[in-house]
């Protein structure tokens, strides 16, 4: 007879269940089907020192043998999370503990001491259980529970160990399983705000125009002059994240093995900044376990590229997916897999390599400028916005900012309007602009400046498009040509 039981894993940041069958034979042979052998050994020697922990005897049996197959898991990014579930059937299958009913979905690695440990992809695979029908209760370790605990459609029990879920089991009692954690509010904290940006008035006023109609952003300035610190705050004037935002931020970060215990869904746009050396590996994600990179990492927050020039000419190409389509798609053997990858763009790069051009302190040449600019010259047209921070004196006696909520409060209400008008009204005004004023003269560059020009009456609650918008927007726009 063949016992089943359902497990889960990640593949990209969707989670997919998984059906384990078992089957108990009198060969004395334990064998794990369906992933590849130095998993299956290992999860073998995990799952026999667990089982005995519970003083239930070896596992399997004396001359007794299981046959062990996990279902749909080719893949090796499946060969982990499997652990309980796999215990479980064992022990059901050989009549240790009472069978169970298959609306259960177990999650979790065992440590040899029978311990359960957490997992990566936890909340992807506990929201593909809530969209199968045949799915009520999900068992999670217990460091795994605040990502999950809020999942609609579902309970979510979590447990330490796989005595814990045993003794659950034979006593049928939820209290011996924990249904909800405190969360540590800790991991979602943004101390960062506009106020502490004194003086710089048009770079602000340039991230809030950016903000407010997702345009992607070039800060163009010498070291120290506020491009890190500005970027940094953009994420804080951005729109709150709606409920389905945050469960996509957090199913990436779940997905990348980036939850920590007791952090609870996110809250605060994600900000991003990989080093310039990053491989186009780690900004796309992929590799073995199929993982998501900086572009998913960065979804619904803000990607700051420092230092724009020095990075290599094949990862800056790879932005173009991500820019075009709001999302990242890698062929693995299974599937293509598709990861969300929508986020605001901002880079940063020095006026030429030493970083001083325009004053006494430069000493590159006209060609190595050139050559500089050069290096970005394929990837120039998709920044929307270039705007240049120079660094000003007597910073300390200059204002503070807004504080980052005031402008959140003017950027949101100029999304709102922007998702309230009809498509189509930008492409209409751009016939209105004359190719041979200073707005721009080819089509590209007059379709920006009306895209600007837009969201600065969005924001300012202009219904109509006037010209000292089209002046400011073609200000922006005139800087990145």
């Amino acid at each position: 007879m063949t016992y089943e039981i359902t497990s889960g894993r990640v593949l990209g940041v969707e989670g997919r269940l998984v059906r384990i069958h078992t089957a108990m034979n009198d060969t004395g042979r334990f064998r794990i089907i369906g992933i590849p052998e130095a998993a299956a050994k290992e999860m073998e020697v995990r799952v026999r020192a667990a089982i005995q922990t519970l003083g239930l005897g070896t596992t399997p049996g004396p001359g007794r043998g299981a046959e062990v197959v996990i279902d749909a898991a080719s893949m090796r990014a499946s060969t982990t999370g499997h652990d309980l579930a796999v215990a479980i059937s064992i022990l059901a299958a050989d009549h240790r503990i009472p069978a169970q009913a298959p609306d259960v979905v177990w999650l979790g690695d065992l440590s040899l001491d029978g311990q359960l440990r957490a997992i990566r992809g936890a909340l992807p695979i506990v929201m593909a259980a809530t969209r199968d029908p045949g799915a009520g209760v999900a068992i999670v370790p217990l460091d795994n529970l605040a990502e999950v605990q809020d999942a609609s459609g579902i309970l979510a029990l979590g447990a330490r160990s796989l005595l814990e879920v045993v003794q659950w089991i034979q006593f049928k009692g939820i209290e011996n399983l924990t249904a909800k954690v405190d969360l540590d509010l800790a991991w979602n904290r943004q101390d960062y705000d506009f106020t502490e940006v004194r003086g710089l008035a048009g770079p602000r006023r340039a991230l809030e125009i950016a903000a407010a109609g997702g345009h992607s952003i070039l800060m163009v300035g010498r070291p120290g002059s506020g491009r890190s610190m500005l970027a940094r705050r953009l994420a804080t004037i951005l729109p709150p994240m709606t409920k389905q935002e945050r469960i996509e931020v957090t199913s990436i970060r779940s997905a990348a093995g980036l939850m920590r215990p007791r952090e609870g869904l996110v809250w605060d746009r994600p900000f991003r900044s990989p080093h310039h050396t990053a491989s186009d590996l780690a900004m796309t994600g992929g590799g073995t376990h199929c993982r998501p990179g900086e572009y998913s990492l960065a979804h619904a927050g803000v990607l700051f590229l420092d230092e724009l020039p020095e990075w290599r000419r094949n990862v800056l190409e790879t932005l173009r997916a991500p820019i075009r389509d709001g999302q990242i798609g890698l062929a693995t053997r299974e599937a293509v897999v598709r990861m969300p990858a929508r986020f605001h763009l901002v880079g940063a790069a020095n006026p030429c390599p030493c970083g001083f051009r325009g004053s006494d302190r430069c000493r590159c040449t006209d060609l190595e400028a050139t050559r500089y600019w050069g290096r970005i010259q394929s990837i120039l047209p998709e920044f929307e916005i270039v705007v240049r921070v120079d660094p000003e004196r007597e910073v300390a006696l200059l204002p503070a900012g807004e504080p980052s909520s005031v402008v959140r409060n003017r950027v949101g209400a100029a999304v709102e309007r922007r998702k309230a008008r009809r498509p189509g009204f930008d492409v209409e005004m751009v016939s209105l602009v004359d190719p041979d004023s200073a707005l721009g003269s080819s089509l590209s560059e007059r379709f920006r400046v009306v895209k600007i020009a837009r969201t600065i009456a969005d924001l300012e609650g202009s219904a109509k498009i006037r010209p000292e918008h089209l002046v400011e927007a073609a200000a922006l726009v005139r800087l990145a040509n």
